[in-house]
């Protein structure tokens, strides 16, 4: 039941578990197992991340980025990102690189954007495949190369990424 696993989760995360807390700021952030508390998910993910937890850097990211427990800052979510990411969560690699790509709290910069998006699909992170898919198929950040475009969105497409598919088939390639 979601209030055991809460309940679970909650052991695991003080001791230091980096999916439990992930999986705990979840559960508070949607109310699951618990009473709805942003608040108390930004707390736990502020926490994981000043214990160098990856994961709880990325949550933060998202949770500044969406301004849920706490004030929407873009710098602030940047700065979470870049943690993960060097912490090896490449899911914080690609978002950041979407705040490069958008220019949403660093500076825009399409080249950083890329150099993170292919950091990401190096390590198989099917967002940062498509992403970086996009960039090379319009020559942002990247050198324009369609063909090198249709591989990684190929590897986005395979790796559950819807957009990666839909533009394959725009492009009149098959996943």
């Amino acid at each position: 039941d979601d209030k055991r696993a809460a309940e679970l989760c909650t052991e695991a995360c003080d001791g230091y578990l980096d999916i439990a807390c992930s999986k705990l700021v979840a559960f508070y952030a949607n109310g699951i197992g618990v009473p709805k508390d942003q608040k108390k998910a930004f707390e736990i993910a502020d926490q994981a991340c000043r214990e160098d937890e990856a994961l709880g850097c990325y949550d933060e990211g998202m949770l500044y980025q969406q301004g849920h427990g706490v004030e929407l800052d873009m710098k602030r979510a940047a700065e979470a990102f870049d943690q993960a990411c060097k912490g090896g969560r490449m899911e914080g690699c690609t978002e950041l690189g979407t705040q490069y790509a958008l220019g949403q709290g660093v500076a825009r910069d399409a080249k950083r954007a890329a150099e993170l998006f292919d950091t990401a699909c190096t390590a198989d992170d099917a967002g940062g495949c498509t992403l970086l898919g996009l960039a090379t198929l319009h020559g942002d950040g990247v050198s324009a190369d369609r063909g090198r475009a249709v591989e990684l969105l190929k590897k986005g497409c395979k790796g559950g990424e819807h957009q990666a598919c839909e533009t394959l088939s725009s492009l009149g390639e098959s996943p």
